[in-house]
């Protein structure tokens, strides 16, 4: 009976957590007309219980500015659209004017769903293109990792990427009718037969979800329709593409298919280089010398600086990157005195920079803190501008004409939307901006600032003789409860980090009574370069002593329920975790 109790009560908490929705991205869109005013569109996830499905929608605000257009007047909500589930990319215009839409879709009685481009003003429908009756290219890739549906500036065409086209392969034992099964044999007949062999054949791929072979880009014009393959080497794969400010060229990261295509969602440092191909002489040149792994390429507003993210290839996945401008490099892997760590995330906002094209914005790990940071690429400094505002999560979405929209999450609050104006030149390094919060959607019952969970973060220094002697750990806790049973919960990885985001399960752990030890062991990104290498050849005995080090410390300091204490990973945590009872049970 109790064990049933205990089960409801667990129901019914993640029921109520469950209808928190997360932002998933945000876009800011100029509006029409003399009003200089902004329209915000936000896209959000929430678990569907009853469907067990993830549904999305969207947040639509409209932003009244000052008489100047400098900062935020008055923000008010709109509307709230749901996106169908047949919705697989969107994308804006530059000016904001149309939209591009990637549905999957039944069209008559085909056996497969058909991809559809669709093409929107503020109207309605412009027109739609069946992507999948092309006969130049296979399915539109939408994977992170190579996807790009980009507007050229001029409003022309549109840049996706997709699989190569493919010739339908038969067997032995397929016929067609109009074979001359009469003629006499020749020597081509044994090449015939061994390309019936072809469909047999394993393909290698880089994803670890959808599969990925071969991509190509293309090029759709919106007038027409006509779709244009680039020209890319034959030993590449492309993807990442984006758009010259002059609409003349594309810029692309390329990875090698050499020796293998592998995946490259967790071993993110497969090998590739930078291309620029220009469309009017259909050359393609290669920017980088291919040692390095490249992410995420962009172009600041004026097409005069291209920026994109450098990381070693090989090694540990998810290193330090190094944050280069073409044919200038920007080494920012560690600044001491831990004001910055080095650079984690594997993409820079879509649009990232100041109006005037000489600032750069991004997010990164720092520690167990994320905050967003501002790169003036002028004089080469670095700083970061959330280090003054409140302590959690903070994550670029967009910046459109020096305003910048952001989410911020802690571990008791789920996202929040924010925005800012970015002000204009001061004399003194910028720590904090004045943020307006978006009240869009009220704080269901268990997710508020007052919440009863209280969280810290606490630093550990270890004894042993390594180049990093400490660590960090998260502690939440059940504020009612005098002495919890602790749940340990190591990261996966093992180059990952916990930081200060809200997260569903260890915030139900502790509405549940248990107090939570999340524990960032050395090895985790944040650190800088020397904090991920320090755990090469450690990897079981520098890992577990600090989770075990971690535990010891909140046993001698908290008060927790010494003789109920667990332990909860996956991947690496997993691993960790079954050291954890097996070498201290």
């Amino acid at each position: 009976q109790q064990q049933l109790q205990i089960l409801n009560q667990a129901e019914q908490i993640y029921r109520k957590c469950s209808k928190q929705p997360s932002i998933a991205k945000g876009t800011m869109l100029s509006t029409t007309g003399d009003s200089k005013d902004l329209q915000i569109i936000s896209n959000w996830t929430q678990r569907n219980l009853d469907t067990m499905s993830m549904t999305q929608f969207t947040l639509h605000h409209r932003v009244q500015l000052t008489n100047n257009n400098d900062n935020i007047e008055k923000v008010e909500r709109t509307h709230t659209l749901p996106v169908a589930s047949n919705y697989k990319q969107i994308s804006y215009s530059e000016t904001g004017r149309l939209k591009a839409v990637l549905t999957s879709e039944k069209i008559d009685k085909a056996d497969q769903d058909c991809q559809i481009l669709s093409i929107w003003s503020a109207n309605g429908l412009l027109r739609s293109y069946n992507l999948t009756a092309v006969k130049k290219h296979g399915k539109v890739i939408v994977d992170a990792t190579f996807t790009s549906l980009a507007w050229s500036p001029n409003e022309k065409y549109l840049l996706y990427v997709a699989e190569k086209e493919k010739k339908p392969l038969k067997n032995f034992f397929e016929t067609n009718v109009n074979d001359d099964s009469d003629k006499i044999p020749n020597d081509d007949d044994d090449e015939k037969k061994l390309n019936k062999l072809d469909k047999f054949i394993a393909e290698e791929s880089w994803g670890e979800r959808e599969p990925i072979h071969q991509p190509v880009l293309a090029i759709l014009e919106v007038d027409t329709g006509a779709v244009r393959i680039l020209e890319t080497p034959s030993d590449i794969s492309p993807g990442q593409a984006i758009w010259s400010r002059d609409s003349s060229g594309i810029v692309y990261v390329g990875w090698n298919n050499e020796p293998w295509r592998l995946g490259v969602i967790y071993c993110s440092n497969r090998r590739n280089s930078l291309y620029y191909v220009s469309l009017n002489e259909s050359k393609c040149e290669s920017l980088t010398d291919g040692s390095c792994t490249i992410y995420s390429p962009r172009f600041n507003p004026q097409g005069t600086k291209l920026v994109y993210m450098s990381y070693i290839s090989g090694g540990p996945h998810h290193s330090c990157a190094t944050l280069m401008q073409y044919n200038f490099a920007y080494s920012l892997v560690y600044v001491e005195g831990n004001s910055f760590c080095g650079i984690y995330s594997m993409e820079f906002p879509k649009r990232c920079w100041s109006e005037d094209g000489n600032k750069l914005y991004f997010h990164t790990v720092r520690r167990i803190y994320q905050d967003i940071y501002e790169l003036d690429t002028i004089d080469r400094k670095l700083n970061c501008i959330t280090k003054d505002n409140e302590r959690g999560s903070w994550s670029v979405l967009d910046v459109h004409n020096n305003f910048l929209l952001a989410s911020y999450t802690s571990p008791t609050i789920a996202n929040r939307l924010m925005l800012a104006a970015i002000p204009p030149l001061v004399d003194h390094p910028l720590t904090n901006l004045d943020w307006t919060e978006f009240a869009f959607v009220k704080p269901i019952e268990t997710i508020s600032s007052d919440n009863g969970i209280l969280w810290e973060v606490i630093t550990l220094k270890t004894s042993d003789e390594t180049s990093i002697n400490e660590f960090d750990v998260i502690f939440c806790k059940p504020e009612a409860v005098t002495s919890p049973p602790l749940i340990v919960v190591p990261h996966g990885g093992p180059h990952s980090a916990f930081y200060s985001y809200y997260n569903i399960y260890n915030y139900c752990f502790c509405k549940l009574g248990y107090a939570v030890l999340l524990v960032n062991y050395r090895g985790s990104t944040g650190y800088g370069q020397d904090g991920i290498n320090c755990l090469l050849g450690n990897v079981g005995t520098l890992d577990v002593a600090d989770v075990k080090l971690a535990v010891d410390h909140i046993l001698k300091n908290e008060n927790v329920d010494s003789k109920n204490i667990f332990v909860f990973g996956g991947s690496h945590g997993g691993f960790l975790g079954t050291h954890m009872i097996g070498q201290f049970p």
